[in-house]
């Protein structure tokens, strides 16, 4: 049941695939007494479902989620519900994952092991359109990485070939050209060091990257209509 105060409560849409994560975090929410849950889903697309449907002011949404990536979901709710602002939140200490999550459109980045009781705050401020990261966050994106020459948009597409995508399908996620995906991936390439596709895979495994992309792969997508 969705959950009403009075005063104008910001109204949130939560995406883990974890039932204890979401049921933690709306507890929490609930009782600052500033926040209604008007929903909360498992994986990525039913986030995005979800998330259009009630058009919150605030998603919250794992970054490796089941089906489609939370890097996926924040791409499609720009695009579906700009005034929503997106927080995204993992568990995964790497720089590498964090600036990519920050590259990609989101408002916030809060890490599950931050103290909770914390977060109100932190997504009242994103709220009133303030960029957030937790001060744990904030410690490891100051930690070198060999993708911090990667311009937004070449992390964008590094994500992208990681998952399995073509210059096609980027270019049509993306809303760019196909000659436009080609030179940031032969830039991001360079930028890297590698001079092929499968050197680009032995890179992003060795950087953590395939984490997020393993991890929807656990989802049965046969099911998907």
């Amino acid at each position: 049941m969705d959950t009403v105060y009075s005063q104008n409560p910001l109204r949130i849409v939560i995406g883990d695939d974890h039932a204890i994560v979401r049921a933690g975090l709306r507890g929490v929410l609930e009782r600052d007494g500033r926040f209604a849950i008007l929903a909360d889903a498992e994986d990525g697309l039913k986030t995005i479902a979800a998330t259009k449907q009630h058009q919150p002011d605030i998603l919250i949404v794992d970054i490796a989620m089941p089906v489609i990536t939370g890097l996926e979901v924040v791409e499609e709710i720009c695009r579906w519900c700009p005034e929503t602002k997106i927080v995204l939140m993992t568990g995964l200490q790497n720089p590498t994952i964090m600036k990519c999550a920050m590259a990609s459109g989101a408002h916030g980045l809060l890490l599950k092991g931050d103290e909770i009781d914390r977060w109100p705050q932190l997504l009242c401020d994103i709220a009133n359109g303030e960029s957030r990261v937790s001060k744990s966050v904030k410690a490891v994106l100051e930690e070198p990485s060999i993708h911090d020459s990667l311009t937004r948009r070449e992390r964008q597409i590094l994500i992208g070939l990681i998952q399995g995508s073509n210059n096609g399908a980027l270019a049509a996620r993306l809303g760019i050209s196909i000659n436009t995906v080609n030179n940031h991936r032969t830039s991001l390439m360079q930028k890297l060091g590698v001079h092929s596709l499968a050197e680009l895979m032995t890179l992003a495994a060795r950087d953590g990257l395939l984490e997020i992309v393993d991890h929807t792969r656990t989802a049965d997508k046969s099911n998907i209509v």
